[in-house]
Formats: C-alpha cells, sequence, structure tokens
C-alpha cells in the first residue's frame, strides 16, 4: 500500500468530490514528508494498516473457500474467527503496525489499542 499516493489521489479529488469521513482523515497530511523514513507514523496511518492487516487474513480465508464443501466451510469459518482472536488477544495487529504503533504518543497508542480490541 503506497500511502501517499492513497493520500494524494483523495487530497486532488478535493473536499468536495471526496466523503466527508476520507477527506477528514487526509486533509492535514502533507505528503511531501511521507518518503522521509524517519517521520513518525500517524495514528489514522496505524488504523489503515491494521485494517489492511485484517483485510489480508479475510481474503485468505476467502481464498481457502474456493476449494472446500459447505461441509467444511464451519471449520474455514472457525479456523478464521480462532486467528482474530487469537490476535486479538495477543495484541497482534500485524507488522507494520506493531512498528508504527511505538511513534504514537501515549493517548494515541491507549485509543489505538481501545479501538482495535
Amino acid at each position: 500500500m503506497s500511502w501517499p499516493a492513497v493520500s494524494s489521489y483523495f487530497k486532488y479529488q478535493g473536499e468536495e468530490k471526496c466523503h466527508q469521513v476520507i477527506w477528514k482523515f487526509v486533509k492535514n497530511i502533507d505528503t511531501t514528508e511521507m518518503t522521509d523514513l524517519s517521520r513518525k507514523v500517524t495514528l489514522p496511518e496505524c488504523f489503515l494498516y491494521f485494517i489492511h492487516h485484517y483485510m489480508n487474513i479475510l481474503n485468505e480465508a476467502i481464498l481457502e473457500t474456493n476449494s472446500v464443501t459447505s461441509v467444511d466451510l464451519h471449520n474455514v469459518m472457525q479456523g478464521l474467527k480462532d486467528k482474530i482472536e487469537n490476535r486479538l488477544n495477543y495484541s497482534f495487529y500485524g507488522a507494520k503496525v506493531t512498528r508504527s504503533i511505538s511513534s504514537l504518543q501515549e493517548s494515541e497508542l491507549v485509543m489505538f489499542k481501545k479501538e482495535a480490541n
């Protein structure tokens, strides 16, 4: 996922063509700083990485269902549920999120963990 490209796209669309929630999310982001690898990651970016990670898990489960019968579907869905619950119980949100949340302020970290769980 190229965050600068995504952010730039929505900024290019402008406030009138962008959904209010998306605009609120991207309006104050300076994409020129995004190439600096030492910069701190923002809370909204952490949420995007979190969603990306869990959508990847869901996508893997969906791809797995292409070769299963309806009888096996319960086991696939139970496996997906167990995998997600296990990751949430151990506060594992994906490698990129784990790296990124270390740069959050304490109040942002508390908010992220509250929303993520």
